[in-house]
Protein backbone atom coordinates (compact mmCIF):
# COMPACT_ATOMS: atom_id res chain seq x y z
CA UNK A 1 0.00 0.00 0.00
CA UNK A 2 2.71 2.36 1.00
CA UNK A 3 4.94 1.47 -2.53
CA UNK A 4 1.42 2.37 -4.14
CA UNK A 5 0.82 5.68 -2.58
CA UNK A 6 4.57 6.39 -3.19
CA UNK A 7 4.62 5.90 -6.64
CA UNK A 8 1.33 7.71 -7.41
CA UNK A 9 2.99 10.56 -5.02
CA UNK A 10 5.65 10.29 -7.98
CA UNK A 11 3.56 10.36 -10.48
CA UNK A 12 1.34 13.98 -8.89
CA UNK A 13 4.87 15.41 -8.46
CA UNK A 14 5.80 14.89 -12.56
CA UNK A 15 2.66 16.05 -13.49
CA UNK A 16 3.32 18.94 -11.42
CA UNK A 17 6.24 19.37 -12.86
CA UNK A 18 5.00 19.18 -16.11
CA UNK A 19 2.41 21.74 -15.57
CA UNK A 20 4.53 24.46 -14.15
CA UNK A 21 6.79 24.02 -17.18
CA UNK A 22 4.03 24.34 -19.44
CA UNK A 23 3.03 27.52 -17.76
CA UNK A 24 6.15 29.60 -17.64
CA UNK A 25 6.65 28.21 -21.40
CA UNK A 26 3.03 30.11 -22.04
CA UNK A 27 3.98 32.96 -20.33
CA UNK A 28 0.88 32.67 -18.10
CA UNK A 29 2.65 32.28 -14.74
CA UNK A 30 5.03 34.35 -13.32
CA UNK A 31 5.27 32.56 -9.61
CA UNK A 32 4.07 29.12 -8.94
CA UNK A 33 4.37 27.63 -5.87
CA UNK A 34 3.86 23.83 -5.56
CA UNK A 35 4.17 21.93 -1.98
CA UNK A 36 3.52 18.36 -2.35
CA UNK A 37 4.27 15.72 0.68
CA UNK A 38 2.72 12.54 1.17
CA UNK A 39 -0.36 11.29 -1.42
CA UNK A 40 -2.72 12.00 1.48
CA UNK A 41 -1.73 15.41 2.09
CA UNK A 42 -3.39 18.22 0.25
CA UNK A 43 -1.14 19.45 -2.48
CA UNK A 44 -1.47 23.52 -2.96
CA UNK A 45 -0.51 25.24 -5.57
CA UNK A 46 -0.58 29.27 -5.51
CA UNK A 47 -1.21 30.92 -9.11
CA UNK A 48 -0.31 34.34 -9.59
CA UNK A 49 -0.70 35.89 -13.20
CA UNK A 50 2.41 36.68 -14.65
CA UNK A 51 2.80 40.66 -15.66
CA UNK A 52 1.96 41.31 -19.05
CA UNK A 53 5.14 40.90 -21.14
CA UNK A 54 5.81 44.50 -23.16
CA UNK A 55 8.59 45.83 -24.99
CA UNK A 56 10.97 48.13 -23.21
CA UNK A 57 11.20 50.51 -26.73
CA UNK A 58 9.22 53.62 -26.49
CA UNK A 59 8.57 52.83 -30.11
CA UNK A 60 6.58 49.79 -29.42
CA UNK A 61 4.02 52.05 -26.85
CA UNK A 62 3.87 55.00 -28.54
CA UNK A 63 0.64 55.37 -30.35
CA UNK A 64 1.47 59.20 -31.82
CA UNK A 65 2.24 58.58 -34.77
CA UNK A 66 -0.64 56.70 -36.34
CA UNK A 67 -3.33 59.12 -33.99
CA UNK A 68 -1.56 62.17 -35.88
CA UNK A 69 -1.25 60.77 -39.41
CA UNK A 70 -4.68 59.09 -39.52
CA UNK A 71 -6.26 62.39 -38.23
CA UNK A 72 -6.74 60.48 -35.00
CA UNK A 73 -8.55 57.98 -36.34
CA UNK A 74 -6.42 55.14 -35.39
CA UNK A 75 -5.56 56.20 -31.35
CA UNK A 76 -4.33 52.21 -30.39
CA UNK A 77 -1.51 51.15 -33.21
CA UNK A 78 1.73 51.30 -32.03
CA UNK A 79 4.56 53.45 -33.96
CA UNK A 80 6.03 49.91 -35.08
CA UNK A 81 2.94 48.30 -37.04
CA UNK A 82 2.02 52.02 -38.48
CA UNK A 83 5.27 52.05 -39.71
CA UNK A 84 5.18 48.53 -41.56
CA UNK A 85 1.92 50.57 -43.25
CA UNK A 86 4.09 53.22 -44.20
CA UNK A 87 6.77 50.25 -46.07
CA UNK A 88 4.11 48.25 -47.52
CA UNK A 89 2.63 51.92 -49.29
CA UNK A 90 6.13 52.60 -50.15
CA UNK A 91 6.01 49.41 -52.29
CA UNK A 92 3.16 50.37 -54.09
CA UNK A 93 2.37 50.38 -57.90
CA UNK A 94 -0.90 51.70 -59.15
CA UNK A 95 -0.67 50.29 -62.10
CA UNK A 96 0.71 46.94 -63.72
CA UNK A 97 1.92 48.69 -66.56
CA UNK A 98 3.06 52.06 -65.63
CA UNK A 99 3.65 53.77 -69.04
CA UNK A 100 0.18 52.46 -70.51
CA UNK A 101 -2.05 51.61 -68.19
CA UNK A 102 -5.05 52.71 -70.05
CA UNK A 103 -4.25 49.47 -72.68
CA UNK A 104 -7.27 47.14 -71.38
CA UNK A 105 -9.78 50.17 -71.46
CA UNK A 106 -12.84 50.03 -74.12
CA UNK A 107 -11.96 52.90 -76.60
CA UNK A 108 -7.80 52.62 -76.13
CA UNK A 109 -7.43 49.11 -76.19
CA UNK A 110 -5.83 47.59 -79.18
CA UNK A 111 -7.06 44.11 -78.64
CA UNK A 112 -10.05 42.83 -79.86
CA UNK A 113 -11.01 40.17 -77.08
CA UNK A 114 -13.34 40.86 -74.18
CA UNK A 115 -10.97 40.31 -71.48
CA UNK A 116 -8.29 42.61 -72.56
CA UNK A 117 -10.60 45.31 -73.73
CA UNK A 118 -13.18 45.74 -70.76
CA UNK A 119 -13.90 47.52 -67.46
CA UNK A 120 -13.23 44.19 -65.90
CA UNK A 121 -9.47 43.71 -67.59
CA UNK A 122 -8.77 47.65 -66.67
CA UNK A 123 -9.58 47.10 -63.22
CA UNK A 124 -8.12 43.80 -62.70
CA UNK A 125 -4.52 45.62 -63.94
CA UNK A 126 -4.79 48.74 -61.92
CA UNK A 127 -5.50 49.93 -58.11
CA UNK A 128 -5.35 47.57 -55.51
CA UNK A 129 -5.48 47.90 -52.10
CA UNK A 130 -2.80 49.94 -50.39
CA UNK A 131 -3.66 50.08 -47.18
CA UNK A 132 -5.01 47.63 -44.18
CA UNK A 133 -7.27 48.32 -41.44
CA UNK A 134 -7.17 45.65 -38.61
CA UNK A 135 -10.68 45.74 -37.87
CA UNK A 136 -12.57 46.36 -41.42
CA UNK A 137 -16.32 45.10 -41.96
CA UNK A 138 -18.63 44.42 -44.39
CA UNK A 139 -21.42 46.42 -42.54
CA UNK A 140 -25.14 45.71 -44.04
CA UNK A 141 -27.63 42.49 -43.69
CA UNK A 142 -26.02 40.09 -42.13
CA UNK A 143 -22.62 41.05 -44.72
CA UNK A 144 -23.64 39.34 -47.64
CA UNK A 145 -25.01 39.86 -50.60
CA UNK A 146 -25.33 43.40 -52.55
CA UNK A 147 -25.61 46.62 -50.88
CA UNK A 148 -23.17 46.15 -47.41
CA UNK A 149 -20.44 48.28 -47.58
CA UNK A 150 -16.73 47.48 -46.61
CA UNK A 151 -15.96 49.85 -43.29
CA UNK A 152 -12.95 50.68 -41.72
CA UNK A 153 -12.73 49.78 -38.12
CA UNK A 154 -16.25 51.40 -37.60
CA UNK A 155 -16.05 50.83 -33.76
CA UNK A 156 -13.61 53.68 -33.71
CA UNK A 157 -16.34 55.56 -34.52
CA UNK A 158 -18.56 55.41 -31.27
CA UNK A 159 -14.71 56.84 -29.58
CA UNK A 160 -14.65 59.87 -32.06
CA UNK A 161 -18.15 60.73 -32.01
CA UNK A 162 -18.32 61.23 -27.97
CA UNK A 163 -15.35 62.80 -27.81
CA UNK A 164 -16.98 65.22 -30.41
CA UNK A 165 -20.37 65.29 -28.08
CA UNK A 166 -18.57 66.53 -25.67
CA UNK A 167 -16.61 69.03 -27.28
CA UNK A 168 -19.72 70.30 -28.59
CA UNK A 169 -23.16 68.54 -27.83
CA UNK A 170 -25.37 70.80 -30.31
CA UNK A 171 -23.98 68.90 -33.05
CA UNK A 172 -23.87 64.96 -34.09
CA UNK A 173 -20.84 63.41 -33.11
CA UNK A 174 -20.29 61.38 -36.70
CA UNK A 175 -21.72 62.18 -39.72
CA UNK A 176 -22.38 59.93 -42.63
CA UNK A 177 -23.55 60.89 -46.69
CA UNK A 178 -25.12 58.83 -48.57
CA UNK A 179 -25.72 58.92 -52.08
CA UNK A 180 -27.99 57.15 -53.72
CA UNK A 181 -30.09 54.24 -52.06
CA UNK A 182 -32.75 53.19 -55.11
CA UNK A 183 -34.88 52.70 -52.13
CA UNK A 184 -32.39 50.28 -50.85
CA UNK A 185 -31.12 51.16 -46.99
CA UNK A 186 -29.21 48.05 -46.00
CA UNK A 187 -26.10 49.87 -45.50
CA UNK A 188 -27.36 52.88 -43.44
CA UNK A 189 -29.31 50.37 -40.98
CA UNK A 190 -26.64 48.50 -40.81
CA UNK A 191 -24.28 51.43 -39.62
CA UNK A 192 -27.35 51.92 -36.71
CA UNK A 193 -27.56 49.04 -35.63
CA UNK A 194 -23.54 48.60 -34.89
CA UNK A 195 -23.16 51.84 -33.31
CA UNK A 196 -26.54 52.64 -32.16
CA UNK A 197 -28.88 55.42 -33.42
CA UNK A 198 -27.60 58.38 -31.43
CA UNK A 199 -23.66 57.89 -32.69
CA UNK A 200 -23.96 59.07 -36.42
CA UNK A 201 -26.49 60.90 -37.82
CA UNK A 202 -26.97 59.65 -41.55
CA UNK A 203 -28.20 61.81 -44.75
CA UNK A 204 -29.34 60.09 -47.49
CA UNK A 205 -29.48 61.69 -51.25
CA UNK A 206 -31.39 60.16 -53.89
CA UNK A 207 -33.74 61.67 -56.49
CA UNK A 208 -36.64 59.25 -56.81
CA UNK A 209 -39.42 58.72 -54.23
CA UNK A 210 -38.33 56.21 -52.24
CA UNK A 211 -38.56 58.17 -48.48
CA UNK A 212 -41.94 56.27 -47.73
CA UNK A 213 -39.16 52.75 -47.87
CA UNK A 214 -37.16 54.57 -45.26
CA UNK A 215 -37.26 52.04 -41.65
CA UNK A 216 -38.75 54.59 -39.42
CA UNK A 217 -37.11 55.21 -35.34
CA UNK A 218 -33.56 55.36 -37.08
CA UNK A 219 -31.53 58.78 -37.30
CA UNK A 220 -31.77 58.88 -40.87
CA UNK A 221 -32.71 61.83 -42.86
CA UNK A 222 -33.72 61.75 -46.54
CA UNK A 223 -33.18 64.30 -48.95
CA UNK A 224 -34.95 64.16 -52.34
CA UNK A 225 -31.58 65.54 -54.18
CA UNK A 226 -29.22 64.08 -56.92
CA UNK A 227 -25.01 64.92 -56.94
CA UNK A 228 -24.23 66.90 -59.69
CA UNK A 229 -20.96 68.40 -60.62
CA UNK A 230 -19.94 72.35 -60.07
CA UNK A 231 -19.61 74.18 -62.94
CA UNK A 232 -19.02 78.00 -62.01
CA UNK A 233 -21.71 78.35 -59.78
CA UNK A 234 -23.89 76.38 -62.07
CA UNK A 235 -24.88 72.77 -61.56
CA UNK A 236 -24.32 70.14 -64.60
CA UNK A 237 -26.30 67.18 -64.00
CA UNK A 238 -24.67 63.87 -64.16
CA UNK A 239 -24.99 61.20 -66.84
CA UNK A 240 -27.88 58.86 -64.83
CA UNK A 241 -29.90 57.32 -67.54
CA UNK A 242 -32.83 59.53 -68.62
CA UNK A 243 -34.10 61.20 -65.03
CA UNK A 244 -37.47 62.35 -65.36
CA UNK A 245 -37.96 66.53 -65.55
CA UNK A 246 -37.98 68.36 -62.21
CA UNK A 247 -35.97 66.18 -60.59
CA UNK A 248 -33.18 68.39 -57.95
CA UNK A 249 -29.37 68.16 -58.15
CA UNK A 250 -26.77 70.31 -56.14
CA UNK A 251 -23.36 69.76 -55.85
CA UNK A 252 -21.75 68.64 -52.94
CA UNK A 253 -20.50 72.10 -51.74
CA UNK A 254 -23.85 73.61 -51.92
CA UNK A 255 -25.10 69.96 -50.21
CA UNK A 256 -22.81 70.67 -47.26
CA UNK A 257 -24.14 73.98 -46.84
CA UNK A 258 -27.63 73.78 -47.19
CA UNK A 259 -27.46 71.32 -44.49
CA UNK A 260 -25.29 73.56 -42.16
CA UNK A 261 -22.56 71.28 -41.96
CA UNK A 262 -19.59 73.64 -43.10
CA UNK A 263 -17.76 73.68 -39.81
CA UNK A 264 -18.11 69.90 -39.07
CA UNK A 265 -14.89 68.67 -38.22
CA UNK A 266 -15.52 65.82 -40.82
CA UNK A 267 -18.03 63.93 -42.49
CA UNK A 268 -17.09 60.60 -41.69
CA UNK A 269 -18.06 57.93 -44.55
CA UNK A 270 -18.99 58.98 -47.74
CA UNK A 271 -20.77 56.60 -49.57
CA UNK A 272 -21.65 57.13 -53.59
CA UNK A 273 -23.13 54.86 -55.64
CA UNK A 274 -25.19 56.74 -58.18
CA UNK A 275 -24.86 55.23 -61.64
CA UNK A 276 -21.80 57.31 -63.10
CA UNK A 277 -22.31 60.57 -60.93
CA UNK A 278 -18.92 59.80 -59.65
CA UNK A 279 -16.59 60.59 -62.74
CA UNK A 280 -18.31 64.42 -62.92
CA UNK A 281 -18.84 64.73 -59.14
CA UNK A 282 -15.08 63.51 -57.83
CA UNK A 283 -13.30 66.56 -57.85
CA UNK A 284 -16.06 68.07 -55.46
CA UNK A 285 -15.08 65.48 -53.06
CA UNK A 286 -11.64 67.79 -51.97
CA UNK A 287 -13.17 70.75 -52.26
CA UNK A 288 -11.90 73.29 -49.72
CA UNK A 289 -15.38 74.71 -48.28
CA UNK A 290 -16.56 71.14 -47.03
CA UNK A 291 -15.32 69.16 -44.10
CA UNK A 292 -12.88 66.60 -44.87
CA UNK A 293 -14.02 63.32 -45.40
CA UNK A 294 -12.74 60.56 -43.39
CA UNK A 295 -13.68 57.25 -45.64
CA UNK A 296 -14.62 57.14 -48.88
CA UNK A 297 -16.56 53.99 -50.12
CA UNK A 298 -17.58 54.20 -53.81
CA UNK A 299 -18.68 51.99 -56.27
CA UNK A 300 -17.49 53.20 -59.96
CA UNK A 301 -19.37 51.89 -63.28
CA UNK A 302 -17.47 51.28 -66.09
CA UNK A 303 -14.08 52.76 -66.94
CA UNK A 304 -14.87 55.81 -69.02
CA UNK A 305 -11.38 56.60 -70.91
CA UNK A 306 -11.44 60.21 -70.19
CA UNK A 307 -12.01 59.86 -66.92
CA UNK A 308 -11.03 56.97 -64.86
CA UNK A 309 -7.49 58.27 -64.44
CA UNK A 310 -7.91 61.72 -62.88
CA UNK A 311 -10.42 59.67 -60.55
CA UNK A 312 -8.61 57.33 -59.06
CA UNK A 313 -5.28 59.58 -59.05
CA UNK A 314 -7.39 62.01 -57.71
CA UNK A 315 -8.06 60.16 -54.28
CA UNK A 316 -4.28 59.42 -54.07
CA UNK A 317 -3.30 62.72 -55.06
CA UNK A 318 -5.98 64.07 -52.11
CA UNK A 319 -4.31 61.50 -49.60
CA UNK A 320 -6.74 58.99 -49.91
CA UNK A 321 -5.29 55.47 -49.35
CA UNK A 322 -7.78 52.18 -50.75
CA UNK A 323 -8.31 49.66 -48.44
CA UNK A 324 -10.46 47.73 -49.84
CA UNK A 325 -11.62 46.43 -53.47
CA UNK A 326 -14.43 44.24 -54.14
CA UNK A 327 -16.10 43.73 -58.10
CA UNK A 328 -19.71 43.62 -58.23
CA UNK A 329 -20.08 40.26 -59.72
CA UNK A 330 -23.74 39.08 -59.42
CA UNK A 331 -25.29 41.82 -61.01
CA UNK A 332 -22.27 43.87 -63.20
CA UNK A 333 -20.21 41.07 -64.29
CA UNK A 334 -17.11 42.89 -62.77
CA UNK A 335 -17.79 46.11 -64.81
CA UNK A 336 -18.33 47.70 -61.26
CA UNK A 337 -16.32 47.87 -58.86
CA UNK A 338 -16.89 48.73 -55.01
CA UNK A 339 -13.59 50.64 -53.87
CA UNK A 340 -13.20 52.01 -50.40
CA UNK A 341 -10.49 54.72 -49.03
CA UNK A 342 -9.34 56.02 -45.96
CA UNK A 343 -7.94 59.34 -45.28
CA UNK A 344 -4.10 59.50 -43.99
CA UNK A 345 -2.37 62.51 -43.48
CA UNK A 346 0.30 63.74 -45.95
CA UNK A 347 3.50 62.43 -43.79
CA UNK A 348 2.52 59.36 -44.24
CA UNK A 349 3.39 59.44 -47.14
CA UNK A 350 6.70 60.79 -46.85
CA UNK A 351 8.86 58.46 -48.98
CA UNK A 352 12.12 56.40 -47.15
CA UNK A 353 14.91 59.04 -48.86
CA UNK A 354 12.78 62.40 -47.66
CA UNK A 355 12.23 60.72 -43.98
CA UNK A 356 16.34 59.89 -43.50
CA UNK A 357 16.99 63.62 -45.12
CA UNK A 358 14.56 65.23 -41.97
CA UNK A 359 16.41 63.12 -39.61
CA UNK A 360 19.87 64.24 -40.54
CA UNK A 361 18.27 68.44 -40.72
Amino acid sequence: MIEKASKMTSSFKAISLIIIVSAFMLGRLSMVEVSTSTFSEVSTFTLTPATVVTSSSPVSQDYQLANDQSYGFFDDVTAENWKINQEIYRGYSPHLNDENPLEYVPGVSKFQIHYLNSPQAFYQCNYEPSFSCPFERRVGRNGNGDGPKWVCDPHRLTRIAAERKKANPERAGCLIYSVGSNGHYEFEVGMQKLLGSDVCEIHIFDFGDFEARMPKGLNLHYHRWGLGKSVEGEIERPEIGNPEEGNQFHSLPQTVKMLGHEEYPAIDIFKIDCEKCEWKTFNDWFASNIPMMTQILVETHGSPAGSVLPFFDGLIDNGYSMFHKEPNIQYARGDCIEFAYIKLHEDFYVTKNEEENEDES
